[in-house]
C-alpha cells in the first residue's frame, strides 16, 4: 500500500492507511502468526512484500513475513533410506527406527510399505513434479499432515521414481525429497531449508516512521515536505571545563567501569568515543540497508544520499526517495481508490467546548476579582 508523508508527518497516518487496507482484506483462515505479544494497535498489509506491519502496545513497530525468506540451506545430497530405518532431514543421516529423526521408511510386509513422519514432523506428497520448482517459498504453502505416504510394492505405490514429497521437520525447517530409485531401500535426493524468523521488530534507533515509509509500495509527499536525513545522531554537552573554572568537583560513584558513560559532568575517554561511534556506524548501516531494500532500483545512490543531508519533497522525487506529490485525501481517493474516507481525528463535542469556555470565563473572573483586592505589604 502507498503512504503519504506531509510536511510534518504524524505517526498516526499509518493507522489511517491500515484501516483503509483492512477494509479490502478478505480473511479466509485463522492462523497464529506470532506469540508472546501484548497486542497490536494498528496494522498495515504490504501486498507486494506479503508482509504485515503493525504497532505493538509496547510502542514497537514490528513486521510479520507471511512468506518467510530463506535463511540457509541446512543440508542437501543423495541418500539411501534402508527399509525399517529413519532419515533425519537436518543432518541427512540414516538412523535406527528408535532414534530422533523426521521420517521412517516402514516395512510391514514384503508388499505393505509407507513413509511415516515421526514426532512432530509433518509430511505431504506432491506427486511427480519438477523438483527444482519446489522452492523455500512454495514449501510453506503445502498442507502438511501426519498421514503416511503409501509406498506399497504394488500398483498403489505413490513413491515411484520421480515422485516428490516434502517434510516440515521436527526443528521447524522444510525439506523436499525426490525418489530416485524405489525398493526396499529407497534412494532419494533432498534439500533442507532453514527460514528466517517470521516475526521481527523493525527500527534500530532511527525513526520508525521512516522505517515504515521505505517499506511502502509507494511514498507520496507534499512539495514542502522535508525528506532524507539518513544518518544517526547522538548529541549532548560536556561541562568538565566549566566545572574546573568554577571549582566544582564531580562526585560520581558507579558499579561497572562504563556505567558513567556519556555523563556530561565527567571526562569522556577515547575508548568510550570509539564504542559510541561503532554503535552509530552499525545503526547507520542498518538504516541504509532498510532504505535500499525498500526503494530498490528507484533510488539514485549519490555520494550525499546517506550523509544525513535532507531535501524538499520535490527534490526527493528526483532522487528516488519518494514517488510523487499528493495529499492524504488525494492518495486515499486516487491511488487506494477508497470509496469512503473517514477522518479519525478526535474532535471536541458541544459539551466539551462549552465546558472549556465556561471554565475560561470563571478563571478570568476570578483573576479580575483577585486583582481588585487590596494588596498586602
Amino acid at each position: 500500500m502507498p503512504c503519504f508523508l506531509p510536511a510534518s508527518p504524524p505517526k498516526s497516518i499509518f493507522i489511517f492507511v491500515s484501516i483503509i487496507t483492512l477494509k479490502k482484506l478478505k480473511v479466509m483462515v485463522t492462523k497464529k502468526l506470532a506469540t508472546g505479544l501484548a497486542g497490536a494497535i494498528g496494522s498495515r498489509y504490504l501486498k507486494n512484500k506479503n508482509q504485515l506491519l503493525f504497532v505493538e502496545y509496547g510502542g514497537f513497530i514490528s513486521k510479520i513475513d507471511l512468506v518467510r525468506a530463506q535463511q540457509a540451506i541446512v543440508s542437501q545430497g543423495t541418500a539411501t533410506i534402508k527399509g525399517t530405518y529413519s532419515f533425519d532431514c537436518e543432518t541427512g543421516s540414516i538412523t535406527a527406527s528408535g532414534a530422533v529423526s523426521d521420517i521412517f521408511w516402514r516395512q510391514e510386509t514384503a508388499v505393505l510399505r509407507k513413509m511415516e513422519p515421526k514426532g512432530t514432523a509433518k509430511i505431504v506428497n506432491l506427486g511427480i513434479v519438477d523438483f527444482n520448482s519446489v522452492t523455500s517459498s512454495s514449501l510453506q504453502s503445502y498442507g502438511y499432515t501426519s498421514t503416511p505416504i503409501v509406498g506399497n510394492n504394488d500398483a498403489s505405490n505413490k513413491l515411484v521414481a520421480g515422485n516428490v514429497f516434502c517434510v516440515k521437520t521436527i526443528e521447524g525447517n522444510y525439506c523436499k525429497l525426490q525418489v530416485v530409485t524405489y525398493g526396499y531401500d529407497l534412494v532419494v535426493k533432498w534439500v533442507t531449508y532453514k527460514l528466517a524468523p517470521a516475526y521481527t521488530r523493525i527500527g534500530s534507533g532511527y525513526s520508525e516512521l521512516e522505517d515504515i515509509a521505505v517499506a511502502a509500495d509507494a511514498i507520496y509527499v507534499d512539495k514542502a515536505s522535508i525528506v532524507g536525513s539518513i544518518g544517526v545522531l547522538m548529541d549532548g554537552f560536556g561541562f568538565t571545563g566549566l566545572m574546573e573554572k568554577l571549582g566544582v568537583e564531580r562526585r560520581l560513584m558507579t558499579a561497572g567501569e562504563n556505567k558513567g558513560f556519556l555523563d556530561p559532568f565527567s571526562a569522556q575517554t577515547e575508548s568510550q568515543k570509539q564504542h559510541a561511534q561503532a554503535m552509530l556506524n552499525q545503526i547507520h548501516k542498518q538504516f541504509i540497508d532498510t532504505v535500499k531494500a525498500g526503494r530498490g532500483k528507484k533510488l539514485k545512490d549519490t555520494p550525499e544520499m546517506f550523509s544525513g543531508l535532507f531535501w524538499s519533497g520535490q527534490q526527493s522525487i528526483e532522487l528516488g526517495l519518494t514517488d510523487g506529490l499528493g495529499t492524504l485525501d488525494s492518495v486515499a481517493r486516487d491511488v487506494i481508490k477508497a470509496e469512503d474516507l473517514v477522518d479519525y481525528t478526535r474532535r471536541e463535542n458541544v459539551a466539551e467546548r462549552l465546558a472549556k469556555r465556561f471554565g475560561a470565563a470563571v478563571g478570568e473572573g476570578a483573576l479580575k476579582a483577585a486583582r481588585s483586592l487590596p494588596q498586602l505589604r
